[in-house]
């Protein structure tokens, strides 16, 4: 869905840790 387009573009401009979605 375009959901998961946007978070990925958010994830690419923010930090993983600072969204800890993806639990790195």
């Amino acid at each position: 869905p375009e959901e998961e387009a946007l978070c990925k573009e958010a994830m690419e401009g923010c930090p993983v840790e600072a969204i800890g979605s993806d639990g790195a």
